[in-house]
């Protein structure tokens, strides 16, 4: 097994410490106590404080029951629910079909990136799909579990089918549904509850693991690896630092701005996350498992420049899909 004795000695080290791939997000603690008594609703902060006990580790079974039981356990009725299927975008969207179309989109251009070949993993790609959508629009996860949710047609319960018939492993398919109802809720307590957001963002270490679980970047990894016919196990050492690695590309690109001018000093969040990012790779190359996942680790460092959709969010203008786009996107069209 590889040591990470030396993954702290780089840039901010505590944050290298707290985002090591042996650390796992329950374990977090954020910078501002969770408790504030500027948030009346009690139901929030219970809720995320029991998501932080399901770990990556957990039996994703008995997690997406419990995640269930949490979700059908929320409140139906009420004045957060008037925020249901709210927009969270600004880039010109009339309806929840049209951000739909777009999501899967994003979701398809993110596979090329990814894995490449579009081939043989429709679900894989919805289940990304689904996995993009909760960012833009404000779902009750009640709605995910029950079906009254659909994306493009399609249900939560036809992505999970779809992925066994695909072939994707009993255990892969259990720890990607955990890991979708952990985000759909993570999703729908920070829309209802912006204040929240300020504590989850409270530390580089502490946001960094929250986004890690509001983006799904675990049960997109493991979409990718099952389209690979490759079954590294939940508790996988390269998958844990795959997810974080793919997430820090992503962010890294984000922080440097490649889209823009702006300039980064050296000790910023922005270089500490550089210096970590090749650390991480450094690390995977030792892996066994290196060749399968290397790709989706760097992925980010060319996605973000290039993809439609990291754009929008720079000028908050929809780019047009062309027609051979749109005719792919239309394949996902469940009627």
């Amino acid at each position: 097994m590889t040591s990470f004795h030396n993954f702290t000695q780089c840039g901010n080290s505590k944050l290298a410490k707290d985002i090591s791939p042996e650390n796992h997000s329950c374990k977090i603690e954020s910078e501002i106590p969770i408790q504030d008594e500027t948030i009346d609703s009690d139901i929030w902060i219970s809720l995320f404080q029991k998501l932080q006990d399901i770990c990556t580790d957990s039996d994703p079974y008995t997690a997406a029951e419990s995640l269930r039981r949490e979700i059908n356990n929320m409140p139906t009725t009420g004045v957060k629910r008037s925020k249901d299927y709210s927009l969270h975008i600004q880039k010109g969207d009339t309806s929840v079909e049209e951000t739909c179309l777009y999501a899967m989109r994003d979701a398809i251009q993110w596979w090329r990136h990814w894995h490449r070949s579009l081939e043989k993993h429709h679900w894989k790609h919805l289940y990304v799909a689904f996995s993009t959508i909760p960012q833009d629009i404000t779902i009750p996860p009640q709605h995910l579990v029950n079906g009254e949710f659909c994306f493009l047609g399609n249900s939560f319960a036809d992505v999970l089918d779809g992925l066994h018939k695909e072939g994707v492993s009993s255990d892969q398919i259990a720890f990607m549904e955990m890991c979708l109802l952990r985000q759909y809720l993570v999703q729908y307590i920070s829309k209802q509850e912006p204040q929240i957001n300020l504590k989850f963002h409270a530390g580089p270490a502490f946001a960094s693991n929250w986004r890690n679980i509001n983006g799904n970047v675990f049960g997109s990894t493991m979409a990718i690896l099952a389209a690979r016919a490759t079954d590294l196990g939940i508790v996988n050492i390269a998958v844990k630092m795959t997810t974080i690695a793919d997430y820090s590309s992503m962010n890294l690109m984000g922080k440097l701005s490649i889209l823009t001018d702006k300039v980064v000093s050296e000790g910023s969040l922005a270089h500490n996350l550089y210096e970590l990012y090749f650390r991480y790779m450094e690390l995977l190359d030792l892996q066994p498992s290196a060749p399968l996942i290397s790709r989706s680790v760097s992925s980010g460092l060319h996605f973000i420049p290039s993809m439609d959709g990291a754009r929008e969010r720079l000028r908050n203008v929809r780019t047009p899909m062309l027609v051979s786009l749109r005719h792919t996107v239309g394949r996902y069209i469940q009627r």
